[in-house]
């Protein structure tokens, strides 16, 4: 029987509604690419990406909800619908859209309901967002390697 992938993420057309960190700093990023990922504490996610060659910049935020702006006091009440989240700028000549989804299913386990290491709450979810069908089947199409594999396998 077909191992399943515990579908804890969501996948969501790309939607920056309530994105609230450093996003409003003024750069040219128009030569670049954007994909956003949720993975537990953005901070940590974001040190991940920001190590990777062809990445130009990491902004940690918060997506995936409802909340118009919301801060961090009421992303930790787990009312907002928010997960925290990192913004990937990247060079797509360097680096492709999909190498950074195998680097984010490949840096926490998705099949940890609200929960990445000591940390937990809604905000702390799993969660890939993408821009377009492409997009969306790269990652779909990651998913059942990784159900096929048996690689979250409990």
């Amino acid at each position: 029987m077909k191992k399943h992938l515990v579908l804890i993420f969501g996948l969501v057309i790309l939607n920056f509604y309530g994105w609230t960190q450093k996003n409003s700093l003024i750069m040219d990023n128009s030569k670049y690419e954007t994909a956003t990922f949720g993975a537990g504490c953005f901070w940590c996610v974001e040190a991940i990406y920001e190590s990777v060659r062809g990445v130009n910049e990491v902004y940690s935020g918060y997506a995936g909800g409802l909340t118009k702006n919301p801060n961090y006091n009421q992303i930790g009440t787990g009312k907002t619908g928010h997960a925290e989240a990192v913004e990937v700028i990247y060079d797509a000549k360097l680096v492709s859209f999909e190498t950074l989804v195998r680097i984010f299913f490949g840096s926490h386990d998705p099949t940890t309901p609200n929960r990445q290491g000591p940390d937990y709450g809604s905000q702390y979810r799993s969660i890939a967002f993408y821009a377009s069908n492409e997009e969306r089947d790269i990652i779909q199409d990651y998913i059942q390697i990784l159900e096929k594999g048996g690689y979250f396998s409990k």
